[in-house]
């Protein structure tokens, strides 16, 4: 539904506004690297996922498709921010 995504876009520029003083623009711009990953580490702590977690306790250690794009999208959130932070820093 497009008001998920809508509301994923004005939660992610409203962290990056509030926590960092930087201008995602996710709501203005639609889908970017940042907001696809974002929407994927919210999608990974999901009902399911956590069940999995709760019952498997090496879960996240297996090769299984919905670990890699969990990785994946806190990989690319994680430089993300960290670039926003550096740009912070140096300006």
């Amino acid at each position: 539904m497009p008001i998920f995504t809508d509301l994923a876009h004005l939660t992610l520029d409203i962290i990056g506004r509030c926590a960092f003083g930087y201008h995602f623009n996710t709501v203005l711009s639609g889908e970017t690297e940042i907001s696809s990953a974002f929407s994927a580490v919210i999608k990974g702590t999901g009902f399911g996922r956590i069940m999995k977690k709760r019952f498997l306790p090496l879960y996240d250690y297996l090769p299984v498709t919905e670990n890699k794009r969990a990785k994946e999208a806190v990989e690319i959130t994680d430089g993300i921010v960290l670039e926003v932070r550096l740009y912070k820093f140096i300006f």
